[in-house]
């Protein structure tokens, strides 16, 4: 039986601010964010880096709405919020401020020409949304010709990397007023740029887009730009004298983004379900922010309240899995070295449960993203794959750790995926031949081997060994089954050699114990015949059938064959 529904919405797909208030959309309140904000960096250029699905875009959104001078009239969407109750900021600050808002998301295209044309299509959006700067007195005719060249479709690389800034311009004459500025995922491209090698044209012209709108523009009050990563040394914010970035690393603004303990405890009180605190807790928990613990996404815990509620699913699910922000790992695993042995070592390490200690590094380096180990860890904890445990600020390390299940699920994933396709590289014909000659010897001293140069992890012990042996067939002509119903159970592979009509039917078995495994692959081989799997397959036709036991221990393997 499902929860009682509460008498509000929730919706996941919205990160607009104005549109979730004004449609009592539920809200967790975080315009403290505003006072802190305020308080302590009222005139500088602040980049804030979170894993993304955290609440930046909704963040944003709500600044603006908070501070644009054009939404004076919806004052009261923020009534009874915490902001409110700060009558000196608000008064101060509240719809006083012309603000230049946009979002980068969408740089995500694979050559740097598309990317440009993206660029301008935001551009031009923009101009359309501010052009009553064409009509005002206060703007020259200089500035408003930069912003009709903007608008006429065809505007010159130069023009785009001063466009910001012209706008900003604009908006300081037409007010009489310093712009406040917003820039939503400022990142994106250039992990886009990297990956398809047009990185360095993407990183000058972003030194002038940025740079010529930030770096010591007297017209500005304050920035806010938001990303996952501090693109650093090569960085488009070299030079910047008013730029601070406050990382997961700093006390600052560390419960304003993601879901608090207690924040937690308000959803599942207000949607009556409390009685699903520890599911979220192990799934959706688990990251830390500055020195507050226990950060969940709410992403995915949103996504998981509404399933709850509107669609009677009470397991949690893999919200992440479908989404943009994943593939990030998958590159990362892809790319990266990986065979190197203490990379794959404190991968081993993360995913059995472990943790592992790397160098703080914040200032990530595209062109080391998939050379340097240590900014291989360091990206996957910017980018909500691993998390903080503990920090040694002398000297400077940092102790991670994968933060809940859905983390460990993905990664195991895009392991055993990385895995299928290094392993169809492989010539692999001397473990076919010894397999189907049923040379024992000779397929345990191969899959041992294997197993050295690949990862493993052993806290979901049947599932990698299961998937590592399946794998080993994949891609070299052989139709795989795997957990199919046959005879009184359900083996765990069978593979058909079609060309000459002949099977083989494995069952895999796992020990944390050394004094079984020798005995575990003979159980195997049992559990095939006894359970008769044979029966059906001799009505197919099939006469030459092998059985196979295989027994794990670690990176070991024992293998028993017995052909009828």
């Amino acid at each position: 039986m499902s929860a009682e529904k509460p008498n509000f919405n929730i919706n996941v797909s919205k990160s607009d601010f104005y549109t979730i208030r004004n449609k009592n959309y539920y809200y967790i309140d975080k315009t403290k964010f505003i006072e802190e904000l305020i308080t302590y960096a009222p005139d500088g250029i602040s980049l804030i880096t979170r894993p993304r699905r955290f609440g930046k875009t909704l963040t944003l959104s709500m600044l603006n709405e908070f501070f644009s001078i054009k939404n004076r009239n919806d004052k009261n969407i923020f009534d009874g919020l915490e902001i409110d109750k700060n009558k000196k900021i608000c008064n101060e600050w509240q719809n006083k401020f012309p603000v230049l808002s946009i979002s980068l998301k969408d740089l995500n295209k694979f050559k740097y020409e598309s990317t440009l044309y993206i660029v301008s299509d935001l551009i031009h959006d923009l101009c359309i949304e501010h052009s009553y700067l064409l009509e005002s007195k206060n703007v020259s005719d200089s500035i408003k010709s930069r912003i009709q060249n903007l608008l006429s479709g065809n505007p010159t690389e130069n023009d785009l990397a001063l466009s910001l800034k012209t706008i900003s311009q604009a908006l300081y004459f037409h007010y009489n007023c310093s712009v406040i500025v917003l820039i939503d995922e400022y990142d994106v491209s250039l992990n886009y740029a990297y990956n398809n090698n047009y990185y360095d044209e993407m990183l000058d012209f972003f030194r002038t887009f940025f740079g010529a709108l930030l770096k010591d523009n007297p017209y500005i009050q304050l920035a806010v730009l938001t990303g996952c990563l501090r693109i650093a040394k090569e960085s488009v914010f070299t030079g910047f004298n008013n730029f601070r970035c406050y990382s997961i690393y700093d006390d600052l603004f560390s419960d304003k983004f993601g879901f608090t303990d207690s924040e937690i405890d308000k959803i599942l009180e207000d949607t009556n379900l409390l009685d699903k605190k520890q599911d979220i807790k192990e799934w959706y928990d688990g990251y830390t922010f500055g020195s507050v613990n226990n950060i969940y996404c709410p992403w995915n815990v949103l996504n998981y309240v509404f399933d709850v509620q509107y669609q009677n699913i009470t397991k949690p699910k893999l919200y992440w899995i479908n989404t943009s922000e994943n593939k990030i790992v998958q590159q990362l695993i892809e790319k990266a070295d990986i065979p190197i042995d203490n990379k794959r070592q404190k991968i081993e390490d993360l995913l059995s449960g472990g943790s592992i200690n790397v160098d703080i590094d914040e200032n990530i380096t595209f062109r080391n993203l998939y050379r340097s180990e240590n900014t291989f860890f360091n990206v996957l904890l910017m980018t909500g794959y691993l998390t903080k445990k503990d920090c040694n600020y002398y000297d400077n390390s940092v102790k991670l750790a994968i933060p809940n299940k859905e983390i460990k699920t993905i990664i195991k994933i895009y392991v055993n995926e990385w895995f299928k396709e290094k392993i169809k590289s492989v010539d692999r014909k001397d473990f076919f031949q010894a397999f189907w000659d049923g040379n024992e010897k000779t397929v345990e001293e191969i899959i041992s081997d294997f197993l050295l140069q690949y990862i493993s992890y052993y806290d979901s012990h049947y599932e990698f060994c299961h998937g590592f042996v399946a794998g080993l067939f994949i891609g070299s002509g052989y139709k795989i089954h795997s957990n199919k119903e046959y005879g009184d159970g359900r083996p765990d592979i069978v593979v058909y050699d079609e060309k000459n009509n002949r099977l083989a039917i494995i069952e895999v078995k796992h020990t944390n114990n050394i004094d079984s495994f020798r005995t575990l692959a003979r159980k195997a081989l049992q559990q095939i015949l006894t359970s008769e799997y044979d029966k059906l397959f001799e009505k197919e036709g099939y006469t030459d059938i092998l059985h196979c036991g295989l027994a794990f221990f670690k990176k070991r393997c024992n293998a028993l064959f017995f052909k009828r």
